[in-house]
């Protein structure tokens, strides 16, 4: 079980990656043998558990070598002892650890261990799952195999970026790879252990030691250091050592080149190790590094000589180059060339004061680019880039006009978009309205195919679809059923204020439908505490989440606003909305004297309506002081906004209008009716007035009042404009929906109320 007693002092780490830092890792190989990626894990686990994150490092296989080392450093090793080929029973017990250990991310480190652990998190609670790409040593027997389980990652990071492409390659993956060099710990010199070390060794100071590190393989290219080695004991006078430390993982090859050494009289200069759980020691007693590898990524031994201030002669493979710089911080060679290696060898031999200035400027390379600290901060970076939920979002989207379409819009260019891979579609009504029933059902049908294609694609495991009541909701319905069956969570997000007695309405049969569907869902969002308490009465079993609307503040404050008085109604030009009702107030007004300016900025909801309104307001002879301009949008309606000493949305029926919370942000004073969420945004008298749907005399008395009184507007102005800044602003509704994500993606299946 993970367990930390350490205090969890991760949020405090200073990264770059954003708000997420994990509070449990757990990260998954075949073995913790001595190799590089191993010793990744080492360092990564150790730095992790000094940043109080609570990491465990599962093994499929043995624990292996390097196992104590680890548990030394505070990380949990849990040993799965998995059989060869693929067992089932190690997949069972690999879901039984990831359910109690419930990390927040799981790491992989090497491709047999990837269809395990996609196998398991999908019954253990489906957790992020990054995989880090190490060496270039890759076959493609399983291909497939790769192609199936790497496509289902959350996140793909390598060594290097010729191992970015190569994994892109083999698991066919389409977005960008990660790179996050490898890291390790700085090493000091210490004379007394590099005296026994070269003591045990059997050898002075006046011998001169090459090192290589690495299991004893053909990607090493070891048969070109002895040929090396061989050309250089023939062309110099120094005498020297050449020490190779690794693991006999390939038997054949071992003996093919101890029969080579043998041959050429070398065995009292090239020296095989054998495996050492010494290697530190071994660089402090060595006099350069030597890696004469054909095929690499980016070696850990290799920062390791370095950061012991060792003189370096590398291959340029992989991304050797990435961390030498020739004749600057090292010496590079060509692969498969033994004299060219012996000749930059002899160089390193030769040039004593040169090789330290060299192997100096190595050191400071790698303390500032390849350090533990800098590596463990990238991946805490690729865990949060994992992190960030995959959301398709539907709704209407701009030209389209309304609250919800602002909303998408909205929710598009905030923050959101930051934390999450987010994607949004316009299902909003794309025909015209003479369209035939025909135009548009395959209008729908075009909709519904384009969305479930898209979440195919971007593998989305979430879908958040915007609605209202009848037909809005009747389609939605279609599309959260196919996103069910393709096994994706749904977010309904329920707009309009007439939705509780929507639900109310109809055959129990139609009314089971809707509670039914609504079930389906991982959450619903409304955007009242009101609307909440309706839902509940209609199904308390739903867990109903209230995120209020939330509008972009402008940085600049409007408050001295000069001229006449300028009234401002953003809506459709319907009766339901009461834009009639409006007209009638401001002809009161006019009859009275008072130089009102009202602007009736909408469009129409069916053919003809704004040719009646227009007719309405000719009956009441105040067209002089009423503008139609149409829908505005953008900067049109920022400007109207800016101009505006007060907002006016005299509704019958609203959820939490937009307008509403646009005139706040603009510094206007709000006159609403009291009906939806408004009594919830609005307080009578301190950042606007309200008053009854149909209560025209009411309205005309309060925009007199406001007329009469510019220091009452203003401070109400100013009142609503810091209520948004604190309650609704973009950023606190972005911040909520993407607090319902997280809820809704948690492994437990934990969901509550909001």
């Amino acid at each position: 079980m993970l367990e930390n007693d350490k205090d969890n002092t991760a949020a405090q780490v200073v990264t770059s990656h954003g708000a997420f830092v994990p509070r449990r890792v757990s990260i998954v190989l075949t073995e913790l043998r001595a190799g590089g990626a191993e010793r990744v894990v080492m360092h990564l686990s150790r730095q992790f558990v000094q940043w109080g994150i609570a990491t465990q490092v599962i093994c499929l296989g043995q624990a292996g070598a390097l196992a104590d080392e680890v548990r030394s450093g505070g990380a949990e090793v849990v040993a799965i002892n998995s059989t060869r080929g693929f067992d089932f029973r190690s997949l069972w017990r690999l879901r039984a650890v990831l359910r109690e250990a419930r990390p927040d991310v799981i790491n992989v480190h090497d491709r047999a261990s990837l269809p395990y652990v996609q196998l398991a998190n999908r019954f253990a609670g489906r957790r992020p799952v990054v995989f880090s790409g190490h060496g270039l040593l890759l076959k493609d027997n399983g291909r497939l195999r790769d192609r199936i389980f790497g496509r289902r990652l959350d996140m793909l990071t390598a060594v290097s970026q010729t191992a970015a492409d190569e994994y892109r390659r083999i698991f066919t993956w389409r977005d960008e790879a990660m790179v996050i060099s490898n890291g390790v710990p700085v090493v000091d010199r210490c004379p007394a252990l590099r005296e026994k070390i070269r003591a045990e060794m059997g050898i002075g100071e006046e011998t001169f030691a090459f090192l290589a590190v690495g299991n004893i393989k053909p990607e090493k290219g070891y048969d070109d250091l002895i040929e090396a080695a061989d050309y250089l004991n023939r062309n110099t006078n120094r005498k020297f050592n050449v020490w190779i430390a690794g693991a006999f993982s390939n038997k054949e090859y071992a003996n093919r080149l101890e029969g080579r050494v043998r041959e050429l009289t070398l065995s009292g200069c090239v020296r095989f190790l054998g495996y050492r759980s010494d290697t530190m020691a071994l660089y402090l007693a060595a006099d350069a590094f030597v890696l004469s590898s054909r095929k690499e990524a980016l070696p850990m031994v290799l920062l390791e000589a370095m950061s012991s201030a060792l003189p370096v002669v590398a291959t340029r493979v992989g991304g050797v180059g990435d961390v030498v710089e020739d004749h600057q911080s090292g010496l590079m060679v060509s692969p498969f060339r033994p004299v060219e290696l012996a000749e930059a060898m002899k160089e390193v031999l030769a040039g004593q004061g040169w090789s330290l200035t060299m192997a100096q400027a190595g050191r400071r390379r790698v303390v500032q680019d390849f350090g533990v600290e800098k590596m463990a901060d990238q991946y805490l970076q690729a865990y949060a880039q994992a992190a960030r939920p995959r959301v398709l979002m539907l709704g209407p989207l701009p030209p389209l006009t309304g609250g919800m379409a602002t909303v998408v819009d909205n929710l598009r260019k905030s923050a959101l978009a930051e934390s999450c891979r987010l994607e949004v579609m316009n299902n909003g009504k794309i025909t015209q309205p003479d369209r035939s029933l025909l135009a548009g059902i395959m209008a729908q049908v075009q909709i519904g195919y384009a969305v479930i294609n898209r979440v195919i694609a971007m593998r989305a495991r979430i879908v958040h679809i915007h609605t209202c009541a009848k037909f809005s909701f009747w389609r939605d319905c279609l599309h959260m059923l196919a996103f069910r069956l393709l096994g994706r969570l749904v977010v309904w997000h329920i707009h309009d204020g007439s939705f509780a007695p929507f639900m109310a309405q109809g055959s129990r049969l139609r009314r089971e439908f809707i509670r039914w569907a609504l079930r389906c869902g991982s959450a619903v969002v409304v955007l009242s505490e009101l609307s909440r308490r309706a839902m509940v009465e209609q199904e308390p079993g739903i867990p109903w989440r209230v995120v209020y609307n939330g509008v972009p503040v402008p940085d600049k404050t409007f408050t001295e606003r000069q001229g006449s008085m300028r009234i401002l109604f953003l809506g459709n030009l319907t009766r339901r909305k009461g834009a009639f009702d409006l007209v009638d107030a401001v002809n009161i007004l006019v009859s009275k004297g008072l130089d009102v300016h009202c602007c009736l900025a909408g469009g129409e909801v069916m053919p003809g309506q704004r040719a009646e309104l227009s007719d309405y307001i000719a009956m009441r002879n105040c067209g002089d002081h009423i503008e139609m301009p149409g829908v505005i949008t953008g900067q049109a309606k920022e400007h109207a906004l800016a101009q505006s000493h007060c907002l006016v949305l005299p509704s019958y029926v609203e959820g939490l209008p937009m307008a509403v919370l646009e005139g706040m942000a603009y510094s206007c004073a709000i006159l609403a009716t009291s009906v939806g969420a408004i009594p919830e945004v609005i307080e009578d008298g301190r950042e606007g007035f309200l008053f009854q749907p149909g209560d025209i005399e009411t309205l005309a008395d309060r925009i007199s009042r406001l007329e009469r009184d510019p220091s009452l507007r203003r401070a109400m102005g100013s009142r609503g404009r810091a209520k948004v800044e604190s309650k609704f602003d973009l950023a606190v509704m972005a911040r909520r929906v993407l607090e319902a994500y997280r809820e809704v993606l948690a492994p437990d299946g934990r969901r509550e109320a909001t």
